[in-house]
């Protein structure tokens, strides 16, 4: 039966793929955004239930930033270690955020120093590698993707040769113990 055919209230038997028999759902249409789904029918028997899906429910009970309860203030730690925040619509750099609204922290850092929205293919820098790092005097602007690359490749050539300087100096250490 075709989703064009259903009725409010029309019900319907699940079975299972081995043909048990598992229940009986519900027709039932968002009262908000008229958009039809199936419910189990003891659904309907609870005292909280609104007819609303769940992305009406949410939208009304749980309200959206502030109003959320999970709300943690707009800014949270990606996998990769870069900080991101939320940015409002009237942020005078919001035309850099994302569709979701948010903005990685080191590029908001660098747009607020130079008074003025970054450009898609600049790219802010951390001197330090630490991308959590966002103090303006460890961040670096680039024109374009191009000239950061060999600043990287020179910043990690220079860290392998600093470990390589503390590994030979431990080994000087330890050679001077045992002969002396």
């Amino acid at each position: 039966m075709g989703k064009e055919l259903l009725k409010q209230g029309q019900t319907a038997v699940v079975i299972d793929a081995k043909g048990r028999h598992r229940g009986v759902k519900v027709w039932i249409i968002c009262p908000v955004c008229i958009i039809g789904r199936w419910v189990r029918i003891d659904s309907l028997k609870r005292k909280e239930f609104t007819g609303m899906c769940l992305k009406c429910h949410n939208k009304f009970t749980s309200g959206s930033g502030k109003a959320n309860p999970a709300w943690r203030g707009g800014k949270h730690k990606l996998p990769s270690g870069y900080i991101e925040i939320k940015l409002q619509p009237d942020n005078p750099y919001y035309p850099m955020a994302r569709k979701s609204g948010y903005l990685r922290e080191h590029r908001l850092v660098m747009a607020k120093y130079l008074g003025r929205c970054l450009e898609s293919w600049e790219v802010v820098h951390h001197k330090n590698g630490v991308r959590a790092d966002n103090r303006i005097e460890n961040l670096e602007l680039f024109p374009n993707m191009n000239n950061h690359l060999p600043s990287m490749a020179m910043q990690h050539k220079l860290q392998a040769l600093e470990q390589r300087i503390i590994e030979l100096e431990n080994q000087n250490l330890i050679g001077i113990r045992l002969r002396g």
